[in-house]
């Protein structure tokens, strides 16, 4: 996974750089914590977005309490994966709400140059890469 962050600030913990991003609308004091998009494509490599979505969806602060929220953000209504998984997003690319992170995943539908990535998953990339604090791919969805 390559991940790039914008803004926040990089310290040095045990021996390792650790970047924290910037506070964002979602995890300013309100009791909200950061929300994570894993956007959703035809032919979405499986493991690319599950493996990420399961990590993140499973992190727990100290009191126990989910770490980030995730949500999925698709092209269409439903999904087909490829191996003929079908997912249904939590949300298209018009209604997707504010990320603090976006990923994005591989597979053919990422490979291969289609209609629905000039129209669609490019110009929603580029839109949300200035507002979205970490955007990181998993493979080829760099």
């Amino acid at each position: 996974m390559r991940l790039e962050a914008r803004g926040g600030a990089t310290k040095v913990a045990e021996g390792r750089a650790v970047h924290t991003p910037p506070m964002t609308i979602h995890d300013q004091g309100r009791g909200t914590v950061p929300l994570v998009g894993i956007l959703l494509f035809d032919d979405v490599e499986v493991l690319d977005f599950a493996g990420p979505y399961e990590v993140c969806s499973g992190t727990t602060g100290p009191t126990g309490a989910p770490y980030v929220r995730v949500v999925t953000v698709g092209t269409e209504q439903e999904i087909r994966c490829r191996g003929g998984l079908r997912v249904r997003p939590d949300h298209g690319l018009a209604d997707c709400p504010a990320l603090d992170a976006l990923i994005v995943p591989g597979g053919p539908g990422a490979d291969d140059r289609t209609p629905v990535q000039d129209e669609l998953i490019l110009p929603f990339l580029r839109e949300r890469a200035d507002s979205t604090a970490i955007v990181a791919s998993v493979c080829t969805g760099a």
